[in-house]
């Protein structure tokens, strides 16, 4: 059995190096046409060596390649399109990628491969509203073009349908009732496809339809009884259901089970989710050290046991486990971000501040990052470099409300209040009950001496949240004002 296992790698090697020697070849006669001038269409001729070089994962060459077939034709879509692929799949720069994708769309506003690429790339930047409007854009041409789903097809040449990448950008806004209708609408489709099922559940999980997830958790298992996924799932829907015993009984048959897809380390990791849903923290706290145990390297193990350990106020505690998380894995982002919130919850600003600049070194299209960086240094009173990093985030996603509200915090303590006061506008267009915009965008009324305009900027705060402090003394002081300005001009 190893020998036939060693003998079919060798085959599939050997393979793969005449695939490679071919497109060697086919490289070497494309760039002869190129160079020998006779043949016409040389834009089509850069746009075949480019794929070429794509193939054998020469990306940067392929890129020039291709942007010498744009120069050529401006009107060659395909060759944008490819350029958008490679720099967003493969040298991760989905800021340029979108550049030359709306290059392809310009030039065929039908091209779905473009607006799937697109919307993924928009999303990879936190841009979720464009992101959903590219695929809704798929949906809406197939339906033109009458491109049908086809029935269970995982085929690699398949036209994107628009209804998975729409549903991946709605969760990240959690919009979970259309998240489910893009799953329902695919199931219709395609009866027989598993994912579409669980995908289904996880949607029916956050609108705490607890037994119609199960449903159609088990309808997925019953095609695919030992994927992972759909186990882990399950887990959680038990014991988002209330019933500790069956959660108990059913991750005891995992541990039992030997799962060649999961091991000991993994089951360990999802009890312990499943118990902090049924608010057993001990044993939740338990089943966090016992998967560590099992897997002393396991830093997804460490960052979550940090974050419950958070949710209990022992920040100094999480704050070690997130520390052990970044020294097993120096690039894990997630735990960057955890740790840069409780070193500024803890006062260590500075501090913070390094976390994000590690995300930032990272991934320099962490919105989320320069955001956060920003508002501490304007913690700091340097509220010139908060700007700057604020703005970084907002190009990268202009529609946060988070973040245009921490520009309105910055502009507002350089005295800019009129332009203060247009931010908290702008991140209450994207969020209306963002509660301390209305607050803030209150306060720069009571230093325009617009005393009315602030009442109802704090009357609004106050009807998001009642026992808002800040909002009645905001509302009593501009009242007070009022009533002043009143009886002098009285």
């Amino acid at each position: 059995m190893k020998k036939n296992q060693i003998f079919e790698e060798d085959a599939e090697n050997f393979q793969d190096g005449i695939s490679y020697q071919k497109n060697i070849e086919e490289i070497k006669r494309l760039t002869s046409m190129i160079n020998s001038n006779i043949y016409g269409d040389k834009a089509e001729l850069y746009y075949q060596k480019g794929m070429n070089l794509f193939i054998i994962g020469n990306y940067e060459e392929a890129l020039q390649s291709l942007n010498k077939a744009t120069n050529i034709d401006n009107k060659h879509a395909n060759s944008y399109y490819q350029k958008g692929e490679i720099l967003r799949s493969f040298l991760k720069d989905s800021k340029a990628a979108i550049i030359e994708l709306d290059e392809a769309i310009r030039i065929n506003p039908n091209y779905i491969e473009a607006y799937e690429t697109r919307g993924y790339a928009l999303m990879d930047l936190g841009r979720y509203k464009e992101s959903a409007n590219c695929f809704d854009k798929i949906i809406r041409i197939n339906l033109q073009m009458g491109n049908k789903i086809k029935p269970d097809n995982y085929g690699l040449f398949e036209l994107p349908n628009g209804y998975e990448g729409k549903a991946s950008a709605l969760k990240k806004q959690g919009r979970w009732k259309e998240v489910l209708e893009c799953y329902n609408e695919l199931i219709k489709h395609q009866p027989n496809n598993e994912h579409h099922y669980h995908d289904r559940a996880n949607a029916l999980l956050n609108l705490a339809r607890i037994d119609e997830a199960l449903e159609s958790l088990d309808k997925a298992l019953s095609i695919q009884p030992k994927n992972p996924f759909f186990l882990n799932t399950k887990g959680i829907a038990l014991a988002k259901s209330g019933n500790k015993i069956a959660t108990d009984q059913f991750y005891n048959m995992m541990l039992q089970s030997k799962s060649e897809f999961l091991d000991r380390s993994s089951i360990y990791l999802q009890r312990a989710f499943a118990m902090n849903i049924l608010d057993d923290k001990e044993q939740a706290l338990i089943n966090f050290d016992m998967a560590i145990k099992a897997s002393p390297e396991y830093y997804q193990a460490y960052k979550a046991k940090g974050q419950m350990l958070y949710t209990q106020g022992n920040k100094k505690q999480a704050l070690d486990c997130f520390n052990k998380a970044i020294q097993i894995n120096p690039n894990y982002v997630e735990a960057y971000h955890c740790q840069g919130s409780i070193l500024f919850e803890l006062g260590q600003y500075w501090e913070s501040i390094k976390s994000y600049n590690k995300i930032i070194k990272i991934n320099p299209y962490d919105a989320v990052a320069y955001n956060d960086k920003g508002w501490i240094l304007s913690k700091l009173g340097d509220h010139e470099q908060a700007l700057e990093s604020i703005n970084q985030s907002l190009e990268i996603n202009p529609d946060s409300a988070q973040t245009h509200h921490s520009k309105g915090f910055a502009l507002s303590a350089l005295g800019f209040l009129q332009e203060a006061i247009e931010s908290f506008n702008r991140a209450l267009e994207f969020d209306n009950k963002l509660l301390q915009a209305h607050c803030d965008k209150g306060k720069c009324y009571l230093l325009l001496q617009n005393y009315q305009l602030a009442i109802e900027c704090f009357d609004k705060a106050s009807t998001i949240d009642s026992n808002c402090s800040e909002a009645q003394n905001g509302i009593f002081q501009a009242e007070k004002m009022l009533k002043q300005l009143n009886n002098i001009q009285q």
